[in-house]
Formats: structure tokens, sequence, C-alpha cells
């Protein structure tokens, strides 16, 4: 289990990827995870947002109320609920959670 990670809300947001290189971007993933595999932020109404980035092996959203499951495609985004798991391939799983640290 990694540490968990504080993503500041902006429309900037972060990337997640084996080789992600900005400030704040999330590198510790399994192995089938891209190197830029999919970006996080949030909207100027406080709304977070994941998009793929054309990763080999996928994003998927994991509704935490239904356990409904939404495959992101890429160049497209889907939101982020609390409660809600974001995998990205077989791998990495986030659990989705807001609040101040």
């Amino acid at each position: 289990m990694s540490a968990p990670r504080w993503i500041q809300p902006s429309e900037q947001g972060v990337e997640i990827g084996a080789l992600a290189t900005g400030e704040g971007d999330i590198t510790d993933v399994g192995d089938d995870v891209s190197a830029r595999h999919a970006h996080i932020w949030c909207d100027a109404q406080n709304i977070w947002h994941v998009e793929d980035l054309s990763s080999t092996n996928g994003t998927v959203v994991v509704n935490g109320a239904t356990r409904v499951c939404i495959q992101v495609e890429p160049g497209r985004s889907a939101q982020l609920n609390p409660g809600d798991e974001l995998k990205l391939g077989e791998s990495t799983t986030y659990a989705i959670l807001f609040g101040a640290l």
C-alpha cells in the first residue's frame, strides 16, 4: 500500500504515470501503468476529473456507491467523487478521498 497523496485543487492538476515528471506528479505505480497514464484536476466548480492520456492498459473509475465501472476513454474525462476508486491498468488502485491535510 502506498502513502496517501494530497493533490492541490487546481485546474493544472497532476499526472499519474511511471515517468511523470511534474511537481506533485505521482509515480509510485505498478509495472502496467503507462509513462504518462492519467491526469487529475479540479475545475472552477470544485469538481474533480480524471482523463486517460492514451494509456496502454486503461483507466477505470469505480463508483463508490454503486460499484459501477466507468472506462475512461483516451482524451475524455470522468468525474471523481469521494468513495470512488481509480484503477490504472490491473496493478494500481487509488481510493478517492476529499479533505484537508
